[in-house]
């Protein structure tokens, strides 16, 4: 499934590059995360993902993100997609067979 989202991807949330809604895709598949931005593709193999959490961190009023933690050395380590329509991400995310960290369990 293909979702329309906006990204955040650098060394940190204060030194990251911004791409705004809906400049980018989201491809969800049961095997990996695939973002799209330009004529620019990264992928998250699932075995490579250690952790998928909403990121609260944003000021604009609707959107809500989710980071992808990761062991790919190749990928910025912060990286965030962000949209306007969340439950419907997360529920192709749990059809796929990804799992969303509860942001309670980190506190």
């Amino acid at each position: 499934m293909e979702f329309n989202v906006g990204i955040i991807q650098g060394e940190n949330y204060r030194f990251a590059a911004r791409t705004s809604w809906p400049s980018s895709k989201l491809t969800v598949e049961p095997e990996r995360l695939t973002l799209t931005t330009g004529f620019k593709s990264v992928s998250f193999d699932k075995d490579r993902i250690t952790k998928l959490s909403e990121y609260p961190g944003f000021c604009w009023l609707f959107a809500r993100g989710i980071r992808i933690e990761h062991r790919d050395q190749r990928c910025p380590q912060f990286f965030v997609f962000w949209m306007f329509d969340l439950p419907r991400v997360e529920r192709s995310l749990a059809e796929n067979g990804f799992t969303l960290a509860d942001l309670d369990a980190d506190a």
